[in-house]
């Protein structure tokens, strides 16, 4: 069979389907991904064939038809499908992610600490190395103080008191303080 969107050469056995599946359209972290979500619907294997394209079977752990095992096929393709995306979206979001955990550290009372392991970083040439938010674009500090002004309106809409720190709740022997 021809190659279709990275996944070819369906063979269908009782109760396996095998396949194999061009690394460079989806590489080996996406198939395990992928297989990973298939753990409780089915046994699989994976393998390299000689070309260097990862083998799939996927073999019912009850006893499937031809029409049952394409859609076990069907659905891992799809899943393979929603795992490079979502491989994609976490590479492309990657720089915003780190600048909202370095933030967060840093306005969460943890200055000292941050800039502790800051200071003992250095560029080549001896250079101190900048804070992550210094060297934000200004999309990405527009895009971080829209999520971060959403994460405070979120804590100040605070019924259940999550946000509150355990010493302003808590005695030092652990019994919940007295509300006034």
């Amino acid at each position: 069979m021809a190659e279709t969107n990275g996944v070819f050469n369906f063979e269908y056995d009782e109760n396996s389907v095998i396949w194999t599946i061009n690394p460079k359209i989806y590489p080996l972290d996406v198939v395990y991904q992928a297989a990973f979500v298939f753990i409780d619907k089915s046994y699989m294997t994976l393998d390299k064939n000689a070309e260097g394209h990862i083998m799939v079977k996927l073999k019912g752990k009850e006893p499937l038809e031809r029409a049952g095992l394409e859609v076990l096929q069907g659905e891992f393709a799809n899943e393979l499908l929603s795992q490079a995306v979502r491989r994609k979206l976490a590479k492309d979001n990657k720089r915003i992610r780190e600048l909202i955990v370095a933030k967060a550290l840093f306005s969460a009372g943890r200055p000292d600490e941050l800039n502790e392991v800051m200071s003992n970083l250095e560029q080549p040439g001896g250079s101190e190395v900048p804070r992550p938010w210094d060297e934000a674009t200004q999309e990405e500090q527009d895009e971080l103080d829209k999520l971060l002004a959403e994460i405070e309106e979120d804590f100040e809409e605070d019924p259940m008191d999550i946000a509150t720190p355990w010493d302003e709740k808590y005695e030092e022997d652990g019994k919940e303080k007295k509300k006034d």
